[in-house]
């Protein structure tokens, strides 16, 4: 971990919070997020690395692969 990556917490459109590794800047957008594992309240995942910033409309949610969050 850089001193540019911090740690970042979202939720995905059903309100799920996931915690993730990513680059301060991505605060307030939205991203393309990989969940790995999930406890009772909270679910953590990494930042997909390609075309994280493309098919927003595509929505997905922690049980469907890649799921959209707003940070």
């Amino acid at each position: 971990q850089d001193s540019n990556t911090v740690q970042l917490i979202g939720r995905t459109t059903l309100d799920q919070i996931v915690v993730f590794d990513g680059p301060v800047y991505l605060e307030g957008s939205i991203v393309r997020v990989r969940v790995g594992s999930a406890h009772a309240m909270t679910a953590f995942g990494v930042l997909e690395p390609s075309d994280n910033f493309r098919n927003l409309g595509e929505i997905g949610n922690i049980s469907q692969g890649p799921a959209r969050l707003e940070i």
